[in-house]
């Protein structure tokens, strides 16, 4: 039977740890069987004959017993232990008698019974274990001393065999001492060893006690302690415990009890109004379920602590050690839990909270997603569909678009990024971590090809997850519609499905797949129209659809809840900490945790030492509390200061402490409880008895206080308090933490900061030490001296202690201390630097400690002197007692009306008072309203009581009827009691009806008031409101006024406009929601019926004041459109001014063209140098105009991507598209006529090069004439010559024939002479007219090839502009004036040189503007910072007309008392931050008359154009160059009129600058402070009438005076930068006369270089190496047509 199996399991257990004399003992008393007898013998090692010897014997002892147990003589021990035993009870004796079997399991218990009473006789109890425990541990401890004086020994031993082993030489002493201590270190060894085994067998047994004493189970019902904790198993037998056991049980039941408490509190505090029974129920289970809570808390705590007794000592390793640490933590995180008290959890019993949180938050959280979705599906109509929707069946596929097939897009920062502009279009703002699939929905689309269009259900999500914009759905829509519609004028889903299947490109886009369904009908009300069904059901349908996603989560919550807590086990306490205070929903995963860990820590990272400031509400100690052990609140110490009061008088009054007030003594001072038993015993007086209670009031008094300062310890209000009322203690703070005492906001603050600065400079006190002892790492030094001090013997030493200046590492390292603790260091006492430490160390922490005692002191008088704590100052009388009371019953009723009435009329007074402010009027009209209710429900009660009265006399029904309704009768009564009966009756019953009267009339009344608070609220608004239009047309009238003088328009007055419209805004919306509450409060109290005349009327006042709304909002952009429009007027007016300077520029250049290019040589004249300077400004003025438009455009995109659809932006970007093309266009002509005027140029050089080439070889002819004419002069010369030679020869030739001879061969040698000299001067006339030729084809060739290379063409025509600008402006000048006109300012200030060396008058070519340093860019910021000067001056005089309308405002607000709430809208306006102004801080006065305002510039001073921008030479000198800051220069400059900004204006302004410099340089300064070195360090010589010490080097320059005075004289002679260089024409060439002598050279003179050929006879071979050498080409190149085209003459000298 498998009942008789668990007894049979039951009895061995019970006898198991018995020894068998005490077993035999037991079952002798028992009543078993001979079956059960032998089972627990042979469990306990009993066989053979000894097993059945003994079995029999004891078996006639218990036949017996179990005789007895049938008589009913076992009742009470079968009884007493079935108690405990469920199923079992006081029914098991009748079950004997039913059914005899059962007769061997009662006597089976009955026996059990009995034996347990000896089972302490057969085990060790746990005394004995602990006694154990406590002698095992005694031992250890024993042990473990001896063992470390064995190892003192042993060290002392070993440090004696080493000195005499270090001796070079060993005496025969030294030797027999050496032996002798080497027996004494075996011997000791062998102890040691000895006793360390002893040590470890001790310890094991230890260890084994310990947990046999853990591991012993009891029966808890059979101990006193612990019966109320045992537990059956599920064959419903009593489960034996150990005491931990039992302290986890008790801890299960503490916390039931304390859920259950829980439970019953919210029950009742949910009760409106519990009656009396209740509360005596609540009081009565809650008192019950407290006892049993703090009863198992005792029982736990009692383990606990025993427990950690018992392993006190015990290896942490230990498998016993770690259970009952376990069981103990387990234990503490329970009460840490019962007391909400987070901090005192350990981490395992965080990481426990924090998952059960995060399990409860997400199934929460998809618990309320999932009523959220499945209201949307009642929301949205779709109720027919509720059932597949849940269960997931509803179609997946619409159309195209799958839902069991599409993209998942999890919204990131990044995502919303990239798709910013299609969310905007859908006015849709997905948060961070949310998911979308489809984005269904449905539009009408297609109206404008049948009229009537058609509702299409879409999705804006492609397939592949791209989220489009509306205006691309909406074409791709519409386009796919008009498809279908086309063939045969009807549109089916089918088609629209084929169609959207294969897609098209919409823009950049490729659409296709977000059809999904269509329907022409236009019922919209109650989801007759197929296409909206769809696109609602899209939202539910597919495996990603709302309710799927949800649900998946939470089948899917175990792993991810898996995956939560194994991650809660790796995280320390901070971060457990910051998860703490989290909130968690179904998106909650590991890395959802992460990153609020990671917020955290960053939050953490940049704060500093800067505590929350939290508001503590000192009411909440106003309510007396429930538990006087803690500490006392106000009321607390009201009650008890109440009761010494009343003990006081009843002494004085009766000499003795009344009972009533005893019990009072045991409630309000529990702490007194003895010394009142002591009283009542009579052992202490009453006297005696007070002092204990005025003492007990003390403490609780000194709490309190206490209390109050903690809690209000992070009070921002209560710390400045302490400030104000403790001034001293606030200057010697500051004293010593300096002003950083000014920012803490709370005592908690404070102190927390006086610790920080406390703990740094004590770091910095060890970080000095540690640097004087040139230390770097002092943790690894600290470190390494407390090993030292511990190596040598002295564990209390740390070396990181000492302190002084004298020590070094080296000395250091062997710092020991003694047995005194006195510092030592090589035998040298240094315990007064280590004194010195401590004694800097303490008065730093001294300080610290001082100065927080001093706040918390200061916060306990202020809490003090704030309210008289004393029992003197709160007690009163006693309240208990009451006076005697009359018989005669009064009725105030009427009075109590009346005076609720004369209030009410007081304050109707208040009400109506025009002149009292809204506050007071509104104040008093709310009053009104409960004043009147209170009459109402004064009233009602009156009528009740009034019938109550009425009905309570025993008239006869007749004369109650006549009474209540009367009667055409009159009735004549002798009775007195019955007249004085009904008279009164009467009296009752008329003041009844009164009283109903007037509830109706005061209900009336009271709607009445509904209606006057809704009235006054609109217009105390409307008054507010008005104020503020006010000021708001000030500024427009001043506005209009402004352009009726022809100003621009100030931006600043309307921003100024925004702000008012903003706060009218701010009023109307206020407004708004104030009359939305007061009509739904009248309309919810009952005031107002809806639909009444006054719920219209006020309806309609709503609706106006919405109106007005919309109104501000129209307003507001109207206002932003004209801020626009001002700053496109003055961008648009810039443009024009440059525009004007492009027309002139174009005139000038026409004039220049007329009084001729080139000269009549064909070089390029002056004019036609400074008419193509002109046109390289127009090309770059029109490139200025392009990077001003582009720009422009610039700013209209970044506007259009904040509002795509307004369609001025789209008007205005496209006109300055247009004009940006139009100039691009502009410029390319301007290069167009730039080669044309130099290609006009070209042709008119090359036509003067020919003409001077045929007037060349012309003369060569002639020269050919006349050299045939000498020759043939030559010719009859020598003929003549010849004969006179003849003569001669006859007048003396003796021998005529050699004579002869010799006469012949002169003649042929003279002959070839002559030959010869004839072909080389041919030769050479014929190679000079090849060269001309040639030099013609060339210069044509090179002329062309300039022409195609435009580009180069241009830079080298504005290189010679740059480098000839004073020439050109002189050319560019006069010939204006010839025509009698005078140049603009713009195109004077382009050419000036009058404000100094320029770096350059045009930019380098580009095909865009370049923003350099260049005199078109500083004359375009001229005309820009010019119109910018119109727009400041406007706003300047807006400036002043709003400072003005403040002042005025001011005024006229000067009296409020602050009932006009707009009061502070007008206390000051100031706009000056919308420009540039200069102020009077910071100034730099200089000696030169005008404050320079400094102004911090870190622009690259090398990239400023300090020549000719008066902008860029004040940033030079970080001088403030606002356009305010340079009027005010100018006025301290001298300058005439009002500063504009003008050109000339600013150049005169750059001069001024300059002459107060030295970049000009002069030889006799002014005495001051003068701007020296302006362009860069070195770049001025300073030479001083008295001489400069200078330091020389070696190989150092040296001018004296005279070189000093040619070099100044030197430097003033240079006129112009280029004077080298007069016209950029070439000359052409000189051709020297022929000199009469040909055997001489020929000069031929090109420009300023004169070509010599000497020997002419050998030009043959000149020609011959000139033509190889292609130097000599180049060298002719740069000559001829480097001259010709502008070109430096002077880069011939390069070919040298």
């Amino acid at each position: 039977m498998p009942r008789m199996a668990q007894v049979n399991r039951l009895l061995k257990e019970t006898f198991a740890d018995c020894s068998i004399e005490a077993a035999k003992m037991a079952i002798s008393q028992s009543a078993l069987n001979k079956e059960q007898i032998e089972l627990i013998l042979s469990s306990k090692g009993l066989t053979g004959n000894i097993l059945e010897t003994t079995t029999a014997e004891l078996a006639n002892a218990t036949a017996t017993n179990a005789v007895a147990v049938a008589e009913g003589t076992a009742t009470t021990a079968t009884v007493g232990f079935g108690t405990a035993i469920k199923g079992l009870g006081a029914s098991l004796k009748s079950l004997v008698a039913a059914h005899p079997v059962l007769l061997a399991i009662t006597a089976a218990i009955g026996a059990i019974y009995a034996t347990v009473k000896i089972v302490d006789a057969c085990t060790t109890s746990f005394d004995e274990l602990k006694d154990k425990i406590s002698n095992l541990k005694q031992d250890v401890s024993d042990s473990e001393s001896t063992l470390k004086d064995y190892k003192t020994q042993l060290d002392e031993i070993n440090q004696k065999i080493t000195e005499i082993n270090n001796q070079d030489s060993l005496s025969f002493t030294d030797e027999q001492e050496l032996e002798n201590l080497k027996n004494q270190k075996t011997e000791l060894e062998n102890m040691y060893n000895i006793e360390k085994a002893r040590h470890d067998l001790k310890q094991k047994e230890l260890e084994d006690t310990a947990n046999k004493y853990f591991d012993k189970k009891i029966t808890p019902s059979l101990s006193k302690e612990y019966k109320d904790y045992s537990v059956v198993d599920e064959d419903g037998f009593e489960k034996k415990l150990t005491k931990l056991d039992i302290m986890n049980l008790a801890k299960e039941r503490m916390l039931l009890n304390q859920s259950r408490l829980d439970t019953l509190n919210e029950e009742y505090n949910d009760k409106s109004n519990p009656s009396n029974k209740e509360t005596k129920e609540y009081e009565k289970k809650k008192a019950q379920l407290e006892k049993t809570r703090d009863d198992a808390k005792t029982i736990a705590l009692d383990i606990q602590e025993e427990a950690k007794d018992q392993v006190e000592g015990l290896d942490s390793t230990s498998d016993t050690y770690k259970k009952v640490t376990e069981a103990s933590q387990e234990l503490s995180d329970a009460l840490a839990r019962l007391n909400n008290d987070w901090d005192s959890l350990s981490d395992k019993g965080k990481q426990e909270n924090l998952f059960s949180k995060i399990s409860k938050d997400i199934q929460n959280s998809i618990s309320d997603g999932l009523d959220d979705e499945y209201n949307k599906i009642s929301d949205w109509g779709l109720d027919e569909y509720t059932d597949k929707i849940k269960d997931g069946s509803i179609q997946s596929k619409f159309g195209n678009v799958d839902m069991d097939k599409r993209t998942i897009i999890h919204w990131s920062d990044e995502l919303k990024k990239t798709y910013a502009d299609a969310l905007a279009s859908w006015d849709y703002d997905p948060e961070i971590g949310s998911i979308d699939t489809v984005f269904g929905g449905s539009e009408r689309f297609g109206e404008d090809l049948d009229g009537n269009g058609w509702e299409v259900a879409f999705t804006p999500i492609l397939p592949d997850g791209t989220f489009l914009s509306k205006d691309t759905v909406e074409e791709y829509i519409n386009s796919i519609l008009t498809e279908a519609y086309a063939d045969d004028g009807k549109v089916t889903e089918d088609e629209l499905t084929a169609i959207d299947a294969e897609g098209r490109q919409i823009g950049d886009t490729f659409v296709q797949g977000i059809f999904a369904g269509i329907d022409d009908s236009q019922d919209y009300d109650n989801n007759g129209n197929w296409a909206e069904v769809v696109g609602r059901l899209m939202h539910f349908s597919g495996k990603n659809g709302a309710v799927q996603i949800l649900k998946n989560n939470q089948n899917s919550s175990s792993d991810n809840m898996s995956a939560i807590k194994d991650y809660l086990s790796t995280l320390s306490d901070d971060d457990l900490n910051i998860l703490a205070n989290a909130t968690f929903d179904e998106d909650t995963t590991v890395e959802s945790l992460k990153e609020v860990i990671k917020a955290a820590q960053e939050e953490a990272n940049k704060s500093s030492v800067d505590l929350s400031v939290k508001t503590f509400d000192p009411t909440s100690l106003l309510t007396e509390s429930d538990d006087k052990s803690k500490t006392a609140t106000l009321a607390d110490l009201q009650s008890e200061a109440d009761l010494l009061s009343t003990i006081q008088k009843e002494l004085s009054d009766n000499g003795k402490i009344s009972v009533s007030s005893m019990q009072k003594i045991i409630k309000q001072y529990p702490e007194a409880k003895d010394a009142l038993g002591q009283y009542m015993l009579g052992i202490i007086s009453q006297e005696e008895l007070f002092d204990q209670l005025q003492g007990v009031y003390e403490d609780d008094k000194d709490a309190y206080i206490k209390s109050v300062v903690e809690k209000a310890k992070t009070d921002e209000d209560f710390f400045n308090t302490i400030k104000t009322n403790y001034p001293e203690l606030i200057n010697q703070l500051g004293a010593v933490y300096g002003a950083d005492v000014a920012n803490w906001t709370s005592m908690e603050q404070a102190k927390v900061n006086i610790t920080a600065q406390a703990i740094q400079q004590i770091a910095n006190i060890y970080k000095e030490f540690y640097k004087a002892m040139g230390v770097n790492d002092g943790i690894d030094f600290n470190i390494q001296a407390t090993k030292n001090a511990i190596s040598a013997g002295n564990p209390g030493a740390i070396g990181g202690s000492l302190f002084s200046n004298s020590y070094l590492k080296s000395n250091f390292d062997k710092v020991v201390t003694d047995g005194n603790h006195k510092f030592k260091m090589n035998g040298n006492d240094v315990s007064n630097a280590y004194k010195e430490l401590q004694n800097n160390i303490d008065s730093v922490w001294n300080t610290a400690e001082k100065m927080k005692n001093a706040i918390d002191d200061a916060a306990y008088n202020q809490i003090n002197a704030s309210i008289d704590t004393s029992w003197q100052g709160l007690g009163g009388s006693d309240s208990s007692s009451s006076s005697s009371q009359t018989a005669e019953k009064l009725n105030w009723i009427e009075r109590l009306v009346n005076k609720i009435s004369t209030a009410y009329s007081r304050l109707k007074n208040i009400v109506s008072d025009t002149t009292s402010t809204w506050l007071k009027r509104n104040n008093a009209l709310s009053d009104s309203m409960s004043t009147l209710s209170s009459e109402i429900n004064a009233q009602k009660q009156a009528y009740e009581y009034y019938m109550n009265a009425f009905n309570s006399y025993d008239l006869d029904g007749y004369w109650k009827d006549q009474i209540a309704n009367g009667s055409i009768s009159i009735d004549v009564i002798y009775d007195d009691d019955l007249k004085n009966a009904i008279s009164d009756c009467q009296d009752f019953y008329d003041k009844a009806q009164g009283a109903k009267t007037a509830v109706q009339e005061l209900g009336i009344e009271l709607k009445g008031l509904a209606k006057s608070r809704f009235d006054n609220v609109a217009s105390e608004f409307e008054e507010k409101i008005n104020k503020i239009v006010a000021v708001r047309d000030l500024y427009s009238k001043e506005d209009e006024l402004m352009n009726e003088k022809g100003w621009f328009s100030s931006t600043l007055l309307n921003s100024a406009m925004i702000d008012q419209e903003n706060k009218n805004l701010q009023k109307l919306e206020a407004e708004r929601d104030a009359l939305v509450n007061a009509l739904n409060s009248a309309v919810n109290s009952g005031s107002i019926m809806p639909e009444s005349e006054d719920w219209y009327s006020m309806q309609s006042a709503i609706d106006e004041v919405s109106s007005s709304i919309l109104d501000a909002k129209k307003a507001l952009v109207e206002y932003d459109n004209t801020i626009r429009q001002i700053n496109w007027d003055a961008f648009d007016r810039t443009r024009d001014d440059v525009e004007n300077l492009i027309t002139e520029t174009d005139f000038l250049t026409e004039l220049l063209k007329d009084a001729g290019i080139t000269d009549d040589n064909g070089n390029m004249t002056k004019e036609g140098q400074a008419a193509q300077a002109l046109l390289a400004q127009k090309y770059q003025l029109y490139l200025n105009q392009a990077k001003a438009y582009k720009d422009e455009i610039a700013k209209i995109d970044a506007d259009l991507a904040n509002n795509p659809y307004d369609k001025e932006l789209l008007d205005r970007k496209q006109d300055l598209i247009d004009k940006e093309q139009e100039a691009i266009k502009s410029a390319m002509s301007e290069k167009d006529a730039i080669k044309n005027l130099t290609n006009d140029a070209y042709n008119d050089f090359i036509d003067k090069l020919g003409d001077a080439i045929d007037k060349y070889k012309e003369l060569m002819s002639t020269m050919k004439d006349a050299y045939d004419y000498e020759k043939s002069i030559r010719e009859k010369t020598e003929a003549l010559n010849a004969l006179e030679k003849q003569y001669s020869a006859h007048q003396g030739d003796n021998s005529e024939e050699g004579k002869k001879n010799i006469q012949q061969l002169k003649d042929q040698i003279n002959s070839a002479k002559d030959d010869l000299k004839d072909t080389e001067y041919e030769k050479l006339i014929s190679d000079t007219e090849k060269i001309l030729d040639q030099l013609k084809d060339n210069t044509q060739e090179w002329l062309n090839q300039r022409l195609d290379q435009l580009d180069n063409l241009i830079q080298d025509i504005i290189d010679q502009s740059n480098d000839n600008a004073s020439d050109i402006a002189e050319t560019i000048t006069s010939t204006a004036e010839n025509y009698g006109y005078k140049l603009s300012e713009s195109m004077a200030s382009i050419w000036s040189t009058n404000t100094g060396n320029i770096t350059k008058v045009l930019d380098n070519f580009s095909t865009s503007f370049i923003d350099s340093n260049s005199k078109i860019k500083d004359v375009c910021d001229n005309i820009n910072s010019a119109v910018q000067g119109l727009l400041a001056n406007s706003n300047a005089e807006a400036q002043r007309v709003a400072d003005e309308i403040a002042r005025q405002q001011a005024e006229q607000n000067a009296s409020s008392d602050g009932g006009y709430s707009g009061g502070n809208d007008y206390s000051g306006d100031d706009w000056s931050g919308n420009w540039d102004t200069g102020s009077d801080d910071n100034d730099s006065s200089g000696s030169d008359g005008v404050d320079w305002i400094y102004s911090k510039d870190y622009f690259d001073k090398n990239s400023l154009n300090i020549d000719t921008s008066i902008v860029d030479r004040l940033k030079l000198h970080d001088y403030d160059s606002s356009f305010a800051a340079r009027s005010q220069y100018y006025d301290q400059m001298g300058g005439e009129g009002q500063y504009y900004a003008t050109y000339d204006q600013n150049v005169w302004m750059l001069d001024w600058m300059k002459s107060h410099g030295y970049r000009k340089g002069t030889k006799s300064a002014i005495s001051g402070l003068h701007i020296y070195d302006e362009d860069d360090p070195g770049s001025e010589v300073l030479v001083t009438k008295y001489g400069v010490l200078r330091q020389f080097d070696s190989g150092d320059t040296v001018f004296n005076k005279d070189q000093v005075e040619k070099l100044w004289n030197l430097s003033k002679g240079i006129t112009t930068p280029n004077m080298y260089m007069d016209n950029l024409g070439a000359k052409l060439p000189d051709i020297s006369n022929m000199s009469n002598n040909l055997s001489n050279k020929v000069d031929v003179q090109f420009g300023d270089v004169t070509l010599s050929l000497p020997n002419v006879r050998n030009y043959e071979d000149f020609m011959k190496e000139a033509q190889k050498d292609p130097k000599f080409e180049k060298m002719i190149q740069n000559m001829t047509l480097g001259q010709t085209l502008g070109r430096n003459s002077l880069n011939k000298l390069t070919f040298r």
